[in-house]
């Protein structure tokens, strides 16, 4: 593992939109007075550098190692701040486990294709390359899914504070996105072909659905608020 980052024309939007989203969350929280202790803002700065340091990885396993680390802020976050933190917070740690495993799976299959680089890709099994792009995806799709469905900050109040309650959910599932997006199809176009439409399908549907039902739940939680 190499500590190698940088920008390129996929990390820099959603590098540049994290810093402008936790700034925002930051600004919302420091307006609702003694509702958020010191550690609330550590959490988020702890978050904020995981979520941009996932996007400017270079390196396969660092991305892992930044991708993992936004958790755990988030699950205390989510034990302090969210609605039935401790039940939230185990639910999400359950789903999200498994959904990890199978990310790092695929990336050390991705790591060892790499490491012999003399050797014909061709020689390595289709399907043994298909089922690694699959389980892949399908890591990256249950963060994406599961996380605005079983975790979420608890805000009420005003339209800025319920949306401020609901970026670092955003953001978390918007990393799942940037994953699939970023070793899928570039690493396994060959043996992807037929796969891929299917695999990005899945994955466009499931952030599909989490925005509506998180735009669903503003708009309920905003009426409740009134």
């Amino acid at each position: 593992m190499r500590f190698d980052v940088g920008l390129d024309g996929l990390s820099a939007a959603p590098f540049a939109l994290t810093c402008l989203a936790m700034l925002y969350v930051v600004a919302v929280a420091l307006k609702q007075t003694g509702t958020k202790g010191a550690g609330y803002y550590r959490l988020l700065l702890v978050m904020q550098t995981g979520l941009l340091g996932l996007f400017a990885a270079r390196d396969t396993l660092l991305f892992f190692v930044f991708y993992e680390s936004v958790t755990i802020p988030f699950i205390f976050l989510l034990g302090l701040y969210a609605d039935k933190g401790r039940r939230t917070a185990m639910r999400f740690i359950c789903l999200d486990a498994a959904g990890a495993a199978a990310v790092l799976l695929a990336l050390l299959g991705v790591v060892a294709m790499g490491l012999y680089p003399a050797s014909d890709p061709a020689a390595i099994p289709g399907g043994l390359r298909l089922g690694i792009f699959l389980t892949l995806v399908a890591g990256f799709t249950v963060r994406v899914i599961a996380t605005p469905f079983f975790a979420r900050i608890k805000a009420v109040g005003k339209m800025s504070d319920i949306v401020a309650g609901f970026l670092p959910v955003i953001l978390l599932t918007a990393g799942g996105v940037y994953g699939a997006l970023r070793f899928a199809r570039p690493i396994f176009a060959e043996v992807s072909a037929a796969a891929w439409p299917w695999a990005a399908g899945l994955v466009a549907g499931g952030a599909i659905c989490a925005g509506m039902y998180c735009a669903v739940l503003l708009v309920l939680e905003k009426g409740t608020a009134a």
